[in-house]
């Protein structure tokens, strides 16, 4: 639905227009002065709040639904164009990396801010028409593109499929070309210094895919060189400072594993018997430490979380992993099996729906992940 207000002076008394057929709902509009002393902002700038206020008399108790507004948004729109606000603590910080901050975003400017919402705009340059409310912000990530490297072979299916005499080709410019910056940058920086750049990339740039590259390259390459149980064992250490990013990480590193036991099952006489595997080393709270067995009040057994997954998925997989890592398939209630028996478990069974096979769980504190096909199972020992 579209309004048009005609907006107060600064300092004047709000502007308060109806919305048509919403019994009771408003669009209060506040305008203040924002060109003082020390303002960055042009003589006459003002600062313009908008509120869509529900002033709907309250309903029922057995029925309050119908009093309140969901989903409910504002969008402006000024055919002048609104003013982006500079930062106004800009050249006042005192911290090192907010003075960093600062200066990477000196030409980023400010168009609206939300109340109890968050806000997004569309605008070009230093100009902008329209501002909007929204619950979930988004921006647009620059991509990012790494320096060309001449003559290197860089394709994940071009280095599987290549001889070792390509292979010795493609990558051994890597190397020269590395040397030959490396050298570049010793000749460009100081001689004093003390400090060292923290180099990052951003989201989407590949960090995860190289990573595991080279993990996946370690875990066959030690499979290769020792036959049999001597090939096995912990190959590659993985460790993150935030909770949120070890789940997030634990389920693509999952699906690596589960590729290369795809690839072990197809080659055993090169890659033995021993499933590829991998770990979790997490407090209770993300991964049950204990079976449990009846009369067990510890809530953080793994008894205990399948059976409150079993009676509501809503309360959450007792796993660190809502779904299968190979096909995405999400868990349900007949994907966990505690085994002999519910009462005294020695196992967690867990299996993908997607595809039938199943494996074993036991223990305290280390959760495994072994696939055959489409399955992921956790085991505390």
């Amino acid at each position: 639905m579209r309004l048009s207000l005609i907006l107060p002076s600064a300092g004047a008394k709000p502007t308060v227009v109806e919305v048509p057929g919403s019994a009771g709902l408003r669009v209060y509009a506040y305008a203040r002065a924002a060109d003082g002393p020390g303002s960055a902002l042009p003589a006459g700038a003002a600062a313009v709040a908008v509120f869509l206020v529900n002033e709907r008399p309250p309903a029922e108790k057995e029925r309050p639904d119908p009093s309140y507004a969901f989903q409910a948004s504002l969008q402006l729109e000024c055919a002048a164009g609104f003013l982006g606000r500079p930062d106004p603590r800009r050249g006042t910080r005192d911290e090192w990396d907010e003075q960093v901050a600062e200066l990477q975003y000196a030409d980023v400017l400010e168009f609206g801010t939300g109340h109890n919402v968050g806000c997004d705009w569309v605008a070009e340059g230093a100009t902008c028409r329209t501002v909007w409310t929204t619950w979930m912000p988004s921006a647009v990530v620059p991509f990012t593109e790494p320096t060309k490297l001449a003559g290197v072979m860089l394709g994940m299916e071009p280095l599987a499929a290549a001889t070792p005499k390509e292979l010795q080709a493609g990558l051994t410019p890597i190397v020269a070309q590395y040397r030959a910056w490396i050298s570049a940058r010793r000749t460009a920086l100081p001689d004093d210094r003390e400090l060292v750049d923290l180099l990052f990339f951003p989201t989407g740039g590949g960090k995860t895919e190289a990573y595991l590259g080279l993990a996946a390259f370690t875990l066959l390459m030690r499979r290769l060189k020792n036959p049999g149980i001597t090939g096995a064992g912990v190959s590659v250490l993985m460790r993150y400072t935030l909770r949120l990013l070890t789940l997030d990480q634990l389920g693509r590193a999952a699906g690596l594993i589960c590729a290369l036991e795809q690839l072990r099952a197809r080659e055993m006489d090169l890659l033995g018997s021993w499933p590829f595997e991998i770990g979790l080393w997490v407090g209770r709270a993300a991964t049950p430490n204990r079976m449990g067995a009846s009369g067990d009040q510890d809530q953080s057994t793994a008894r205990k979380r399948v059976q409150r997954f079993q009676s509501n998925p809503r309360n959450g997989s007792p796993i660190p992993l809502e779904s299968c890592p190979w096909c995405g398939t999400p868990f349900s209630r007949d994907s966990f099996r505690l085994t002999p028996n519910a009462n005294r478990p020695t196992n967690l069974v867990l299996t993908c729906e997607a595809r039938v096979a199943t494996f074993p769980v036991t223990g305290p504190y280390r959760s495994w992940l072994s696939t055959s096909r489409c399955i992921v199972a956790f085991r505390a020992s």
